[in-house]
């Protein structure tokens, strides 16, 4: 187990009782811990990171079978694993997947004798070799042979089914329940921390409420062309079609909405209660405010389109984007985009802004304090970033997800192309060139006091830290970087020649073939935590920031006059 001890830039290394020790002259000081957790050659798929970068999980085989590794440590063994089942809670505090038990598929080609295949096929329909020769797509078969098929949560298998429909899985936010949908011997039904549903022919996936104490989902009885939302597991009124995807439940969990149709017109039922009725409900649906005390959604007439606010239709408008629809953090304030004629606009509190040639889909945005919005126009060649009406430089072109506020409202961002060369604007004003801007830049401290990006110069990639470049690199981490809790540490991962290293502050750590994504990333208490891979082995690291006292003892001055008195017999 290496560990070693980091501060600030000044660096002295020393080595104490076996231990390595890494000294500088100012910032946090952290004590580095790393913990083997297994091996991972016989990975049998790309790892599923958690959302934290903590913790892994991926498919190996076993025997003639397969398991799940958590952390490099296999669980129970199966016939078979559904891979895109693998799922982790957001927290990453719970595994969930599907898993297959029993003899396994048969694949056969008429003529040809059966052959039975004891593991999982992922991809069942590509050509398979039987007696030395390869079938036509066209002439495979494949058959269930005694298989069933549970769900394994936090290493604990569920119910058997006949099947697990793919990707239904799913965790509350709080990790705390799990649903999916099942096939068993009456039918499709939803399983809802193991308890099944009423079957039907058809279950369409289904969300849990914020608070994931409510699960809503859609079920269609086929024979009688009808289908139903389920809720706390009752069943609403019948409808001829459900809008998939469309099932939203408000922020206090307390209201669900979602599309329907009956008769070739669609409404908008909240809590159970219908709309008044339209050509078509678009996209996925509509939005609960924040407090949950509003809902929004756009629909169709007559060959126009507009919003409705709480059932109340708003101004027709020859187009409006699916996702061109935002509230104000408090609620007070919305605005969505809209097109009428060859011109787009944007309609903020019910009153139009003025029209430009184009509006970057989905830009429109206000600060968190609700007292400015924000989006991108085009006018001819040029874009610009209209905050309250007014109009910023003008750029070449101003990439998507932009603009973006700072937590605290202060700032205001944007990546803006300008001949040859991007970048991050801030407040109108333009920081160092470079080839490129990373697409998940910038990043913000949680107070919104320090901003963060990752530029790309040539072959090599450049962190930015309020306007401080960090030492190029030849290739860096996926949402690089992060930053602790109370703003004051900044950590990436960043790959030099052959080999990858955590940066701290600036200062790189130790060596590792590779660092796995969505690492690293900081808990409350100042430490935080990645996962690596070095001879084939997985391992954790984790940094723990010292305290005054172990900063003393651990000082070089400490450190050196320890060394000499052991040289002295001391």
């Amino acid at each position: 187990m290496g560990r070693k001890l980091l501060w600030g830039t000044l660096i002295v290394v020393v080595v104490l009782a076996g231990a390595m020790v890494v000294v500088g002259a100012r910032g946090q000081s952290y004590r580095f811990e790393t913990a083997e957790l297994g091996a991972v050659d016989k990975l049998a798929g790309t790892p599923v990171v958690s959302a934290d970068g903590w913790h892994t999980a991926y498919m190996v085989q076993a025997g003639d079978g397969y398991a799940v590794a958590l952390d490099g440590q296999p669980g129970d063994t199966y016939t078979d694993i559904a891979p895109d089942s693998i799922t982790f809670s957001a927290d990453g505090g719970h595994l969930a997947y599907a898993a297959g038990t029993g003899k396994g598929s048969i694949f056969f080609t008429p003529g040809q004798p059966r052959v039975e295949y004891p593991g999982w096929l992922e991809k069942a329909h590509q050509s398979i070799i039987i007696d030395g020769k390869t079938a036509a797509d066209k002439s495979v078969q494949v058959v269930d042979y005694g298989r069933t098929w549970t769900v394994v949560v936090d290493g604990k298998a569920g119910g058997q089914y006949t099947s697990i429909a793919a990707g239904t899985v799913v965790f509350s936010d709080d990790g705390k329940h799990v649903a999916y949908e099942a096939h068993g011997k009456d039918g499709w039904l939803a399983v809802v921390d193991g308890v099944e549903g009423t079957p039907y022919d058809m279950i369409v996936p289904g969300v849990f409420s914020p608070d994931g104490t409510r699960y809503a989902y859609g079920a269609a009885n086929v024979a009688r062309r009808k289908s139903v939302v389920i809720v706390d597991g009752k069943a609403g009124p019948e409808y001829d079609n459900l809008g998939t995807g469309s099932f939203k439940f408000s922020s206090d969990s307390k209201h669900l909405v979602y599309a329907a149709q009956n008769g070739g017109r669609w409404v908008f039922v909240h809590d159970g209660q219908p709309g008044p009725e339209f050509d078509s409900i678009l996209g996925a649906g509509g939005d609960y405010s924040n407090d949950s005390a509003h809902y929004a959604y756009s629909a169709s007439q007559n060959g126009k389109q507009l919003m409705v606010m709480d059932d109340k239709p708003g101004p027709e408008y020859d187009g409006i984007p699916d996702d061109g629809f935002t509230y104000s953090p408090d609620t007070s304030r919305y605005a969505y985009q809209a097109r009428q004629g060859d011109k787009q606009l944007v309609v903020v509190d019910g009153k139009a802004d003025a029209p430009h040639d184009g509006i970057l889909k989905g830009s429109v945005a206000f600060s968190p304090d609700s007292k400015t919005i924000a989006y991108v126009a085009q006018d001819g060649a040029n874009w610009f970033l209209v905050r309250d009406g007014k109009l910023g430089p003008a750029y070449d072109e101003i990439a998507g997800d932009s603009p973006i506020y700072t937590p605290s409202s202060s700032h205001l961002c944007y990546i803006a192309l300008k001949g040859k060369s991007w970048y991050l604007v801030v407040d109108d004003k333009p920081g160092p060139a470079f080839d490129g801007i990373m697409k998940t830049s910038p990043r913000f401290d949680e107070k919104g006091t320090r901003i963060a990006y990752v530029g790309e110069q040539g072959q090599k990639w450049v962190v930015v830290v309020d306007g401080k470049e960090e030492p190029a690199v030849d290739d860096i981490g996926a949402n690089a970087p992060y930053f602790s809790t109370d703003g004051k540490q900044f950590a990436y991962a960043g790959k030099v020649g052959n080999t990858w290293r955590v940066f701290v502050n600036g200062v790189p750590g130790e060596e590792y073939e590779a660092v796995l994504k969505n690492g690293p990333t900081f808990a409350d208490d100042g430490s935080f935590e990645y996962l690596v891979v070095n001879g084939g082995k997985l391992s954790r690291v984790t940094g723990t920031p010292m305290t005054l006292v172990q900063r003393i003892v651990t000082s070089p001055s400490r450190l050196l006059g320890a060394m000499r008195a052991r040289a002295k017999g001391g």
